[in-house]
């Protein structure tokens, strides 16, 4: 297993970027990503090469207003077996493990064909997931 990571001048507005590299059982496998930082708000992709050769994106992973457990999430995601999706993860609390939800906030994950939505008010109860 090998890896290679480059960084910009530590402030708040940086980039940076790896690179990581081995092999599986004889198979090579990869991955790479970056990412980019100006005034505290960042921006990550990545991809990563498994050792059958398919391919998993992930880009705009974008991460806002970070307040403890209090956030905006954002991405733009390939599996190479389903296709691309769109992530929105607005949460409000983060729950523990023990709890049957593990967030309190909204969640939608939208393809070419469907959307789920997911939906939780409270850590103690289950959150409500529906498919559209």
């Amino acid at each position: 297993i090998g890896a290679d990571w480059a960084s910009s001048t530590p402030s708040a507005d940086r980039t940076e970027e790896w690179h990581f590299y081995g092999t599986d059982n004889g198979k090579s496998f990869s991955a790479s990503g970056s990412s980019e930082c100006k005034a505290g708000a960042c921006v990550y992709s990545s991809v990563v090469k498994d050792a059958n050769g398919k391919v998993y994106r992930v880009s705009d992973l974008e991460i806002k207003n970070a307040y403890q457990d209090e956030y905006q999430l954002t991405a733009k995601v390939y599996h190479p077996d389903h296709g691309h999706y769109l992530v929105k993860i607005n949460s409000e609390w983060s729950c523990e493990r023990s709890d049957p939800s593990p967030f309190v906030g909204t969640a939608t994950l939208t393809s070419e064909n469907s959307t789920i939505k997911y939906k939780s008010t409270s850590c103690s109860v289950a959150p409500t997931i529906t498919l559209n």
